[in-house]
């Protein structure tokens, strides 16, 4: 059974644009396993290794670089890709949202706006 809540979500947005639109990073990134320094530093096991940033698309815009590790979105941990495509996939294109990321052993953030899926 389909919830209600995503049912209206749903139809809103075929209303709204002709098709259910999702956000967009613009990010390849592969699940790791982060250990000692780099997990006390960050406050999780787990990130997201980037392993591609499109050219010209909200991440590249951010300034996240191949490399970087993203371990949350908005405060929300991001332990596997299902994390990143689920926060995305809630009507927040055009929102601003703070990444925080491991670049170099050092933990930093960034912020980025979150674009629609092409």
């Amino acid at each position: 059974m389909i919830p209600p809540l995503t049912i209206a979500r749903v139809v809103g947005e075929i209303l709204s644009h002709g098709r259910v639109r999702r956000g967009y990073l613009g990010v390849g990134a592969y699940p790791v396993s982060l250990k000692g320094d780099l997990q006390q530093l960050s406050g999780t096991s787990t990130g997201l290794l980037v392993v591609s940033v499109q050219p010209d698309s909200p991440a590249a815009k951010a300034g996240i670089l191949l490399g970087d590790t993203l371990v949350s979105l908005d405060g929300q941990k991001l332990e596997g890709m299902g994390d990143l495509l689920g926060f995305l996939n809630h009507g927040k294109i055009g929102q601003s949202v703070v990444i925080k990321l491991i670049r170099a052993a050092q933990l930093t953030q960034v912020t980025l706006t979150i674009g629609p899926r092409p």
